[in-house]
């Protein structure tokens, strides 16, 4: 059960003051004194938690500038291993020795290519190839730099541009090559199918080498940057304003930027839509934020690159938490590195703003609780009589600490960073209870927001497997408080690490349990967001033994509220790393899906005694939650389990959510259909709950081998 914090008794003050008003000698100068030491440590503590909060935005572009970057090398290996398939397949190199044989017996007459029988037997299967694999065109060229083939027959017999040229002589040297996203001379068809002059594009090629290692020719297929390059560095992105790019030498941009319109809006972009940001947008700052209206006092030519651009091109990787201004202006924090092979930068960025919001807001609260503490400070110095009443005050609160309403605390469960659970009974029907108190110091804005409508949402559920809230209210002194019912049993974490991995009908009997709470929560429009071992646990309630109850809906989201989503901070990844999905690490809008897969972690840590992925660092477990398929559960744990259940659990661990199963109930109803459902019995839940120090019941029956055998021998009893 999460938790939080809450006020602790203690003996109430015996100070009191003498001669009436003020405080005597220096005594006086105490309020000061304390003022200043306290004011010291808050700065302290807030630095701390500055520090801390860099270190955090620091982490988090790192792992995503790296995954965009791993992503961005597995894709260009990829398109190279296509064109060298192509350049290898027999059709191809005969066709191209035939086509390189009539180009160079035709003295240079590109009708000969053009109506070529061996062009279009060429055609054919290239053009099969650019189906299939959604490239826009190709060619097949001469080592001299002469199209022999391609898709657009006004390019055969002709030589490329410069830029062809060099890409061209680097493929003849022998190694497959992938070129920067650049604007084609030629007209080539925008999104509309209308061939357009400077449209972007990129290639891909490999050479066909011959016997003696020299290049025959060149297999080049075109590449659509703006769509398949692009797409690749949005493997991951951060918050609503977080962008991944590339950057060349020159500082141009070679991705399709996030902020399209908004560089229209401020001029940076043509207002025509066909115009984008790859080749077109120059990576300068522009020494004001031009997104508020500003304009920058020089030409975009001769202003400076951006912090990030300036260190990027010249081969360096690095970290910006300071803050810089952007191509827009807009000041941002980011991190970057050089692409040796494919002679770019990437950079991920996000705007310093949301990056650092709740630091912004602790900044302005921290001046404003030091102005308090001042000016209270003041008047003590004048008023010891106004300090005896304060302190009256506190004590006679300190005194009631351990009675909230109808309830009175016992004893600390556990503290968390919101708050702490106590256990606790009611005064009048004496049932035992869980107490979660709100730290004092997080009585305000966002955290009690957030506090009261995981409240009030939980509240709302009434499904047995979710944990049911009695009340909430506030202390006299204004501390807030819920009462809920209280648990006493194992979590599944703790489960798991002092008996080991569980067998399978137990793994099924639990998730069954599970999913029929997450059922109801998604009924109702409402996301968990923190399924893990820690937050589920197995108690016995009534007669019955290994009930499962869901806790801590603390991050719990209601698709249906626009204001649930101000009250969690938008530059943190939401959740536990080794539970969270891979649409929220990328930073996509999650669904009800998103606890499934949660759930088939938490049937996969159960089978096996494991997590999913054994990583060392929060970055490596999030960028294989992204692109690592786990081990299967037989395989990880080194012994036969149930192939149904093993299928599903790894359904529920599907990357994409369209591959999971739809719905809690959905996955319930598969759960029930494995083989070993039903076979954990209510003997055997009783005798592993007796033997681990549970509630033994006096009439047990033993030796029971299923839950049949005790249905008949109760009816038996009932008979007689």
């Amino acid at each position: 059960m999460s938790s939080d914090s809450t006020p602790v008794s203690a003996p109430a003050s015996s100070w009191s003051p003498t001669h009436g008003s003020f405080l005597p000698g220096p005594w006086r100068y105490l309020p000061v004194v304390l003022t200043l030491v306290l004011g010291a440590v808050g700065w302290w503590t807030f630095q701390t938690i500055e520090e801390s909060a860099r270190e955090k935005v620091r982490s988090l572009l790192e792992i995503i500038r790296d995954a965009d970057v791993a992503a961005l090398e597995v894709w260009a290996e990829s398109e190279k291993a296509t064109a060298v398939h192509a350049a290898m397949r027999p059709e191809v190199r005969a066709l191209a020795r035939e086509l390189r044989a009539e180009w160079e017996a035709g003295d240079g007459d590109r009708r000969a290519l053009v109506f070529s029988e061996a062009g279009r037997r060429m055609a054919e299967i290239m053009n099969d190839l650019c189906k299939a694999r959604g490239y826009t065109g190709y060619a097949i060229v001469h080592p001299d730099g002469t199209v022999l083939a391609a898709m657009n027959d006004e390019f055969v017999g002709r030589k490329g541009e410069a830029v062809h040229q060099e890409f061209v002589a680097a493929v003849a040297r022998g190694e497959p090559q992938i070129s920067k996203p650049f604007l084609s001379p030629v007209a080539l068809p925008d999104s509309n199918g209308i061939p357009r002059v400077n449209m972007p594009t990129m290639l891909v090629a490999a050479p066909l080498m011959d016997a003696a290692g020299v290049a025959e020719a060149i297999v080049g297929l075109r590449i659509r940057p703006e769509v398949d390059f692009t797409r690749i560095l949005q493997v991951a992105r951060a918050g609503e304003t977080g962008e991944t790019y590339a950057v060349d030498t020159n500082g141009d941009m070679l991705s399709t930027s996030r902020f399209v319109g908004a560089l229209r809006d401020i001029g940076l972009l043509p207002g025509n839509e066909q115009v984008c940001s790859i080749r077109n947008v120059s990576v300068r700052d522009p020494g004001v934020d031009m997104t508020t209206g500003a304009r920058p006092d020089r030409p975009r030519s001769r202003q400076p690159l951006t912090r990030m651009a300036a260190s990027a091109v010249t081969g360096a990787a690095g970290v910006d938490v300071s803050g810089y201004r952007d191509y827009r202006g807009v000041p941002v924090v980011g991190a970057w590195r050089w692409v040796p092979g494919l002679e770019l930068a990437v950079a991920t960025e996000i705007d310093k703003a949301e990056a650092f919001h709740g630091l912004f807001v602790l900044r302005l609260v921290f001046i404003i609780v030091f102005g308090i503490l001042v000016l209270v400070a003041l008047g003590l110095v004048f008023s010891s009589r106004l300090a005896f009443v304060m302190r009256k005050r506190a004590s006679r609160a300190q005194d009631r600490a351990d009675q909230l309403g109808q309830y009175t605390l016992e004893a600390l469960l556990g503290e968390g960073g919101m708050g702490a659970v106590y256990k606790a009974h009611h005064v009048l029907l004496r049932r035992p209870t869980a107490v979660k108190m709100l730290k004092a110091q997080r009585e305000a804005g966002p955290a009690r927001e957030r506090f009261e409508r995981e409240v009030q949402l939980t509240a709302g559920l009434t499904h047995p497997n979710t944990i049911a809230v009695y009340d909430y209210g506030h202390t006299p002194e204004g501390v807030f408080y819920y009462a809920m019912e209280y648990l006493d049993g194992v979590t599944l974490d703790r489960l798991v690490k002092e008996s080991g991995p569980l067998p399978a009908g137990r793994v099924i009997h639990i998730l069954r349990q599970v999913c029929g709470s997450l059922d109801e929560a998604h009924g109702l429009g409402l996301i968990h967001r923190d399924i893990k071992p820690a937050n589920i646990m197995v108690c016995q309630r009534g007669n019955i033994d290994d009930h499962v109850k869901v806790l801590d809906f603390g991050l719990v989201k209601d698709l249906g509220s626009t204001d649930a989503l101000n009250l969690t901070s938008p530059d943190a990844l939401t959740g536990t790393p080794n539970y969270m999905t891979p649409e929220g690490i990328q930073g996509s809008d999650l669904d009800a899906r998103a606890d499934l897969y949660a759930v088939g972690a938490v049937g996969y840590f159960l089978l096996t005694g494991k997590e999913l992925f054994d990583s060392k660092s929060v970055a490596e477990v999030l960028t294989h939650h992204v692109a690592t398929t786990p081990l299967r559960p037989s395989v990880r744990l080194g012994e036969p389990v149930p192939a149904d259940l093993e299928a599903l659990l790894m359904a529920c661990l599907a990357k994409d959510p369209a591959d999971r199963p739809q719905s809690a109930l959905a996955l319930e109803l598969r759960l029930s259909e494995c083989t070993d459902a039903g076979s954990w019995s209510r003997g055997q839940a009783e005798t592993w709950w007796c033997d681990h120090g549970g509630r033994c019941r006096i009439n047990k029956v033993r030796d029971l081998e299923s839950d049949e055998a005790l249905v008949l021998a109760v009816g038996s009893r009932v008979g007689a």
